[in-house]
């Protein structure tokens, strides 16, 4: 199942500490998501001034009488449902979308169309529904409310039975479905009797506690129909009955895309999701063309290991519970594959009827976009977000970084284990410093005691040639959430450049013998020290090395907003683990590609979007590019990489026939280049035929 690391990831990232048990993990993971998201969502109401009124909701009636033409209906006095005993549907669409909707239209005429009267009323609520999606997520609170207030008076002021009420949401309309059940039940006492949710939106709901988002109290019967869990739509159970067409989450007839990588975007994103209104749609014309079994799995429902009770998808009476699957056609009729094993045994009862609804959606994508269109409001739309929340996380917790808040701990090859700590403002210890000055920089949660900052030191000062090494020490504005540490790369980079122009203008010490080094977030904050020195200076660093730069929101922003190739003559850059923890694309003078980048030998793969399978090898990928790289410090010869158009191509042989060690820290070589490792110490691993010794017999490095 494919499904979107990038989003979740960084959730993930702005609670998680490597130290936490994996059950503090779960619990810190939701509760201070929501807090965070809660947070966002409120202040980017405030500061947009969308706040949601009655009056930004409609309510459009059909009937069987008339079927193509509507009334409207005035919320406060909706004397067209006054006493009527026939069973009233209430559609509610998801995510920048409105009454207009092509499926609103097939939905009312699946129901107008049965032989039993019904009511229809499509629900429009688009105002609230076009914001940014953590707004439009947050919005579906008060929407719920109020329907459920209009219900409410209904029921009390206009005779009409609750019994009577069906709602069918898609997607966020699913969730508001949820809030309005909750609504009824707090001003009545009584239980709606049926939610249909169609894959009822995900993102911003997983991390929820249950009262926030759409479960199984929220009616007697809360029939959900999953069929992009994972991605837009909840993929787990959180009705009476689960229906998992297909298993849920990958319909066929769909295209799959990768939604990590904004470039894949394009209109088929949403096929999986808008397929559960098109399984309703046809559910509710033939509920006996949609037969599920209950299973465990899809896994054993594949292989027929489930218990003997079958239930319509389209059956509006059921009171059966449980998880149900089957199987669909890929294009219309949707209708489920036959299977004899229960077919046998299983008549459709005449009652069946009806649908369910339910419908989730994402981040930041609408249908009739433009792939060029949907990568910017990706990027810039989430960019805004990100940055809205970090600003207001800082000021919230008070936590601003100031140059007292970092550190620098000089050794020198003369005194390999005693450090002098420098002060920022008179740095007489490295005055006129002729021999190179390494500055290494941590990433989160991390200070100048890890291990690897000891052994990187080491590396460098065991060396032949005459080195200074500085170990900066930024824990403090490290060690916070995920969201607010990476906003502060930018501050804590141009406070070290600061530094380091002072050392060159005022105590003679040459930017070209200035080497940053930095792992993770402090290979982004290497970038913008690179960025700072040449506002002020007018001259580039020579060289930047970056250790499997950070990815997670810094993806969507733009280049000088982060690590890239113009930060430095050379910006050196090692990719481990990319599309995870690490940056995945391009973003050096010259890029190394270890095993492809992203996933390293003898690292347990684990998967990052189930909290509940998160352990200590987590960042073992991440961790690899220093591991590498301190190898390839005390072994300059080794780790010889070919520059190639991709790692399919380097391991079919494919290749330019260029080559430079990942060590080598004179290179000026540009482009992309692949190599592969062992899975365990020593790292380098000799390519027969290379002649490394010979190729770099007299290669000096710095």
């Amino acid at each position: 199942m494919q499904r979107p690391p990038f989003l979740l990831l960084l959730l993930f990232l702005a609670v998680f500490s490597p130290r936490d048990t994996k059950a503090e993990i779960e619990e810190r993971f939701k509760e201070d998501f929501y807090k965070i998201y809660k947070h966002t969502a409120i202040e980017a109401k405030d500061i947009t001034n969308e706040h949601i009124t009655p009056d930004k909701i409609t309510y459009f009636l059909f009937t069987k009488n008339d079927p193509e033409n509507y009334v409207e209906l005035d919320a406060s006095k909706p004397e067209q449902l006054a006493k009527k005993n026939v069973p009233i549907v209430f559609i509610i669409h998801g995510w920048l979308e409105k009454r207009e909707k092509d499926w609103y239209e097939d939905l009312k005429n699946a129901f107008l169309t049965r032989n039993k009267e019904y009511h229809v009323v499509q629900v429009d609520w688009s105002d609230p529904a076009h914001q940014l999606y953590t707004v439009s997520s947050w919005n579906t609170k008060d929407v719920g409310k109020f329907i459920g207030e209009f219900i409410v008076g209904l029921h009390k002021n206009h005779s009409v039975p609750l019994e009577n009420i069906l709602v069918v949401g898609h997607s966020l309309g699913g969730q508001i479905s949820g809030f309005i059940g909750k609504k009824v039940k707090e001003l009545t006492g009584k239980k709606l009797k049926r939610i249909v949710a169609l894959d009822p939106a995900g993102p911003f709901f997983v991390s929820r506690p249950e009262e926030e988002r759409l479960n199984k109290n929220d009616a007697e019967v809360v029939h959900v129909i999953h069929t992009n869990g994972g991605t837009f739509g909840f993929e787990k159970p959180c009705g009476t009955i689960d229906f998992f067409p297909n298993g849920g989450s990958s319909q066929p007839g769909c295209k799959k895309i990768d939604i990590t990588d904004p470039k894949t975007i394009a209109d088929p994103v949403i096929c999986d999701h808008q397929r559960s209104w098109g399984y309703f749609i046809d559910a509710v014309k033939s509920p006996d063309d949609f037969i599920a079994t209950r299973c465990a799995s899809y896994d054993k429902f594949k292989s027929t290991q489930c218990e003997d009770e079958n239930t319509s998808m389209g059956d509006l009476k059921t009171r059966k519970t449980g998880e149900f699957y089957l199987e669909t056609n890929e294009e219309k009729p949707f209708k489920a594959k036959q299977r004899k094993e229960f077919r046998k045994n299983f008549q459709l009862c005449p009652k069946m009827k009806e649908k369910i609804f339910s419908f989730v959606i994402l981040i930041i994508i609408c249908l009739h976009n433009t792939k060029a269109d949907i990568e910017d409001r990706f990027k810039e739309d989430f960019f805004k977000i990100y940055k809205h929340t970090a600003i207001e996380a800082k000021e919230i917790t008070n936590e601003h970084v100031t140059p007292d808040k970092i550190k620098y701990f000089l050794f020198t090859k003369n005194h390999p284990e005693n450090y002098t700590e420098i002060d920022p403002s008179s740095p007489e210890e490295l005055a006129e410093a002729k021999v190179p000055l390494v500055f290494i920089i941590h990433g989160w949660t991390e200070n100048r005691e890890r291990e690897w900052y000891e052994d990187l030191k080491n590396a460098f000062l065991t060396r032949k040639e005459d080195y200074y090494v500085v170990q900066v020490d930024w824990s403090d504005p490290a060690d916070q959430i995920y969201t607010i540490s990476s906003w502060n790369t930018k501050d804590v980079g141009h406070i070290i450049g600061e530094f380091i122009v002072g050392l060159h203008k005022n105590y003679s010490v040459p930017l070209e013998n200035i080497l940053l080094v930095g792992h993770s977030l402090g290979g982004q904050v290497s970038g913008f020290v690179g960025k700072k020195v040449q506002e002020l200076t007018g001259n580039k660093l020579p060289r930047i090395i970056a250790l499997d730069p950070a990815g997670p929101l810094f993806i969507s922003r733009p280049d000088e907003e982060r690590l890239n190739k113009n930060d430095a003559e050379v910006v050196h850059v090692i990719h481990t683990d990319g599309g995870t923890f690490g940056f995945k694309s391009s973003c050096g003078t010259i890029d190394f590609y270890p095993n492809g980048g992203n996933s390293q030998p003898g690292c347990t793969r684990i998967d990052l979007l189930d909290i509940k399978s998160v352990a200590e090898p987590i960042t073992c990928d991440h961790h690899r590019s220093w591991q590498y790289f301190i190898e390839a410090v005390l072994n300059p010869n080794e780790f010889l990489a070919t520059k190639c158009d991709g790692y399919t191509k380097f391991k079919t042989g494919l290749c330019e026939k260029e080559e430079v060690p990942m060590g080598d820290l004179q290179t000026k070589k540009t482009g992309d280049f692949y190599l592969e490792t062992n899975k365990e110490k020593p790292y380098a691993k000799r390519r027969r035929g290379l002649g490394v010794g010979s190729v770099l017999s007299s290669l000096k490095v710095f």
